[in-house]
């Protein structure tokens, strides 16, 4: 194998890795604070609603995980930024880089 296939697998498996954290973190904070709330106030519904609340926080941070991984891509890269402009949109850090007031849209 190459180096550039030893860090292509690399960076896949660190991804992975990744994902998996960012995707697990939340559900379980959120499962350990739903249990210490249910037993602190001795209701059940708790657990319930902060088990979905982070369920929907790891499918978020996956979401901006992978979307910041793959707009990385050299050939997707040129395909969103001609897409946004068509849109009439730009990239936000483009906006944020600059040090001029924004300017107002009519």
């Amino acid at each position: 194998m190459k180096s550039s296939d030893n860090s292509q697998v690399g960076q896949a498996f660190a991804m992975i890795f990744q994902v998996g954290i960012s995707m697990m973190t939340p559900i379980f904070l959120c499962a350990a604070a739903g249990c210490f709330l249910d037993k602190t106030f001795h209701m059940q519904i708790w657990f319930l609603i902060l088990v979905f609340l982070g369920i929907a926080a790891g499918f978020r941070n996956t979401y901006y995980l992978l979307k910041g991984f793959f707009v990385k891509d050299p050939k997707n890269e040129a395909a969103h930024e001609q897409a946004d402009h068509q849109d009439g949109t730009h990239h936000r850090l483009e906006e944020e880089d600059s040090w001029e007031k924004p300017k107002k849209r009519s």
